[in-house]
């Protein structure tokens, strides 16, 4: 629902859901000459939502 889905963004550290092109960009940074020492990592493109999970859950109670 609407009002879930703001619930959800007010929660979100930087307070905004990723678009496209958030993707876009940290898939160029990574086949970027910038980026030729970066291996075998993970790169979170969440706005923060990844260390708000647990909030997430127990502000919708749901578990993720």
């Amino acid at each position: 629902s609407k009002e879930r889905l703001l619930k959800m963004k007010e929660i979100i550290p930087l307070g905004e859901f990723i678009s496209v092109d958030d993707i876009v960009n940290g898939v160029l940074f990574l086949t970027s000459n910038k980026a030729l020492n970066i291996t075998g990592q993970i790169l979170a493109i969440d706005g923060g939502a990844g260390v708000a999970n647990e909030y997430f859950a127990r502000l919708l109670n749901h578990d993720f």
